[in-house]
């Protein structure tokens, strides 16, 4: 009786998994399986199936040929097969995405006498991941776009800087040419001076290229920003000439660099649109002083990175814990949000990195950190 009742006891609880379970022996003969194994395969109850094979059930032929294949790998081989993978029709024309587990079963002398095997639906769990995946895609395109857009923005800002930067050269390109023109009209030409206006023509000329250069970098459109490894300085001394375009600045803000030159790896993209961001935010909270002070410093705490901090009191604490929360903004109506300190967050935990704030030396500072 005992023995009876153990049995039950033990089909009880096969039954009761929320698992495809079977057990056949080396000739593919099934010994035994659960009630969700059984209706899937056919049959109303496990009982039906003992002694059948593969072929005998109303699995698709595709799957009776992967479930013979993977039963001789594992008697073959005496050794599990984990966590395989499998697609396959059921009854009721549902495709599922299942996975499977064998095992063999062996005897004190370690000869396989069968295998026991189940299968884990987790086609909730693949639609799930496929979900996020997609989410995941358009959301790295919104975040491109937006940031695209700050970028076309900040250009603007910068319009009449870039006007002035790029008028003044060509004036004295065209001063410089009516020079050599004249020069070269005279009965005695001097090739000197005309060499010293040719070179003072190609120094201007590799001025204008150099902020054209300049703009063309920050403005670029990266379909994918990838990991890549680039020195500190090369970057933030491309954003600064940038910053400095804008006309109302002119003469009016100092951006002192005071950090150690390194190599870091990170998304350069997501990174220099980062920095152009607390720099914005910098000069906005500043606006109304006559000069605008911002210094650069190495960060070294935890991790390495740098520190932009610019006079001024602290940010007031009923603001301070939502500064990182998506769309919190400080700024009126109209003015616009820039690319909100949320979003750079997002950035750039996605390239092993982060961003944080703290009070340093009487300064308000945001730190970024980087993978050195």
């Amino acid at each position: 009786m005992k023995n009876s009742s153990d049995k039950l006891l033990l089909e009880e609880i096969i039954n009761l998994i929320p698992y495809y379970v079977f057990w056949k022996d080396v000739n593919g003969n099934y010994l035994g399986v659960n009630e969700l194994f059984a209706k899937a395969s056919g049959f109303t109850s496990g009982d039906e199936l003992i002694g059948k094979k593969d072929n005998q059930t109303k699995w698709p032929k595709e799957t009776v040929d992967f479930f013979n294949e993977t039963d001789q790998q594992v008697i073959t081989n005496n050794s599990p097969l984990i966590n395989v993978e499998m697609n396959t029709k059921f009854i009721n024309g549902e495709v599922k995405t299942l996975l499977m587990n064998k095992v063999p079963l062996v005897n004190i002398n370690n000869e396989v006498l069968g295998i026991l095997g189940f299968l884990t639906d987790i086609t909730e769990q693949k639609n799930i991941l496929k979900e996020k995946n997609k989410a995941q895609k358009e959301l790295e395109m919104i975040t491109g776009k937006l940031i695209q857009t700050e970028k076309l923005r900040a250009l603007g800002l910068m319009a009449g800087g870039i006007a002035h930067e790029i008028n003044n050269p060509l004036t004295i390109v065209s001063g410089k040419a009516n020079m050599i023109k004249r020069l070269i009209n005279k009965d005695e030409v001097d090739k000197d001076l005309i060499e010293k206006h040719c070179e003072d023509l190609i120094e201007t000329v590799n001025r204008c290229s150099s902020v054209i250069q300049n703009l063309k970098d920050f403005s670029r459109q990266t379909p994918q920003d990838k990991i890549t490894q680039f020195l500190l300085s090369s970057s933030l001394s491309s954003l600064i000439k940038v910053v400095n375009l804008r006309a109302e600045l002119k003469n009016k803000i100092s951006i002192i660099e005071r950090y150690t030159d390194m190599a870091i790896s990170a998304k350069k993209v997501s990174f220099e649109q980062t920095i152009i961001n607390i720099l914005e935010n910098a000069i906005y909270e500043m606006r109304e002083d006559k000069s605008i002070t911002i210094y650069i410093d190495n960060y070294e705490g935890r991790e390495n990175g740098i520190r932009i901090s610019n006079p001024g009191p602290p940010i007031a604490s009923n603001i301070l814990p939502y500064i990182f929360d998506p769309f919190f903004t400080t700024k009126p109506i109209g003015i616009g949000t820039g690319l909100g300190l949320s979003t750079c967050k997002s950035l750039m935990k996605s390239c092993g990195g982060d961003i944080f704030y703290e009070r340093y030396e009487d300064m308000n500072s945001f730190v970024v950190t980087l993978v050195v």
